[in-house]
């Protein structure tokens, strides 16, 4: 038990305490923060590092579009598969009107699916026989076949490249020249180099910027981002709440005149039934 004399040598060892503690907390504050902000860029992925669209792009809908959806993306990748689904289903809806456009560039895991660059590979020797839309209909017919467990043979993908318009000489040539591998790698290190860690991987460009998104996303929540997105870019100026009355007081305007007509109708029924129903008396 501390007595009164103590009191002092005890204030004294609290107080040295807290004066080591403070040292040591400032003259080490700076390199936690190095390590802190280090540790943050390391972790994030650095977007405006990648390309933006250009002419050497796969590029399906609108090269004009307001918005462009840059997909980094794996042939033999299940998740990619989804995903390619959906992005056909947003070009249905908004690719008529010229709305987005979706550029694909190749992010082929060797390690995840040894069968991936071959399939990429591919896909580019059509595009250098075919062109664009050579590219796109063997990459819908690649993605529809295109199963993890029984990966495709050289043989099936040369009846897929004549499907899509290639001959048959050309393309074998191209695979065993395997010279348009240079254009996959360079675009799977730059994706990695950004930060990306898997695939799909998508990069959306617009008027007011870019940003990013990883893993397959669902239809809905594209839809709806693209659907406030290009709201957003078609207002001018800001408007006040009443300034949309017009677009919805005229509906209601013929509902009630369509409500005011049935009470009326009804009305008038039942004073006709009251009168038929009305007991005559006996002369």
């Amino acid at each position: 038990m501390f007595t009164r004399s103590h009191k002092p040598i005890l204030v004294a060892v609290v107080i040295s305490l807290c004066v080591v503690g403070f040292t040591y907390w400032y003259t080490h504050r700076d390199s936690n923060i190095e390590n802190t902000s280090k540790d943050d860029v390391e972790n994030n992925i650095i977007i405006d590092d990648l390309p933006r669209m250009s002419a050497d792009d796969h590029v399906l809908g609108n090269p004009s579009a307001p918005m462009v959806f840059i997909v980094y993306s794996d042939f033999a990748c299940p998740y990619c598969k989804e995903y390619h689904k959906t992005l056909r289903t947003l070009m249905k809806v908004f690719g008529p009107s010229g709305k987005i456009a979706i550029v694909f560039r190749h992010m082929p895991f060797v390690q995840l699916h040894p069968e991936a660059p071959m399939y990429a590979l591919a896909s580019e020797c059509v595009a250098e026989e075919v062109g664009n839309s050579g590219f796109w209909k063997f990459a819908d017919e690649l993605f529809t076949l295109s199963d993890p467990l029984k990966p495709l043979t050289a043989a099936e993908l040369v009846v897929l490249a004549e499907k899509a318009g290639a001959t048959r000489q050309t393309f074998v040539a191209c695979m065993r020249s395997n010279e348009l591998m240079a254009r996959i790698e360079q675009q799977f290190n730059e994706v990695i180099d950004a930060g990306v860690k898997g695939s799909p991987f998508t990069l959306v460009d617009d008027e007011h910027g870019r940003y990013s998104y990883e893993g397959a996303q669902t239809f809905r929540s594209i839809a709806e981002s693209i659907q406030t997105t290009l709201r957003i870019m078609s207002i001018d100026e800001l408007e006040a709440p009443s300034a949309s009355q017009n677009s919805f007081v005229a509906d209601f305007d013929a509902l009630s005149e369509v409500a005011t007509s049935s009470v009326s109708t009804t009305a008038t029924t039942t004073s006709t039934s009251s009168t038929t129903l009305k007991p005559t008396t006996q002369p």
